[in-house]
């Protein structure tokens, strides 16, 4: 039976990326919180029209940032970023300004959960490629 996936490696990319949606068990060290920068409500209604998702507001986010890291560990894996509910968003400081990884999160807070990412909003807002799923 053949693998859902074309390689090796999408198949890893797409576990990281479950593994980058769950919630960790404790805090990084260092952790601050920061202002949303400008282009993340243009982001957002992007999203919002893309995903065909109101109701989950932007501004109810608590955005937070590891400053000067490339990376976050969890459970021996190097995540980017993170979402945990209710409405709380963890990035490594490189990538504040990452579109994919904002939105990626974003989406998270708008569908409040789908670690899976098995709603179609993932692939129809070129978020992960459809083999990811």
């Amino acid at each position: 039976m053949p693998l859902p996936f074309r390689s090796v490696s999408g198949a890893l990319a797409v576990t990281a990326l479950w593994i980058a949606c769950l919630p960790p068990t404790t805090e990084p060290e260092g952790l601050v919180d920061y202002e949303p920068l400008p282009e993340y409500a243009m982001w957002y209604v992007e999203l919002q029209r893309c995903a065909h998702v109101t109701g989950t507001p932007i501004t109810d986010v608590r955005w937070r940032q590891l400053p000067g890291a490339t990376r976050i560990v969890y459970a021996d894996t190097t995540l980017a970023a993170y979402w945990l509910p209710p409405a709380e968003i963890v990035i490594s400081g490189a990538y504040i300004r990452s579109e994919k990884i904002v939105k990626h999160e974003l989406l998270h807070h708008m569908l409040r959960t789908d670690s899976r990412h098995r709603d179609p909003s993932w692939v129809e807002c070129g978020l992960i490629d459809s083999g990811e799923k």
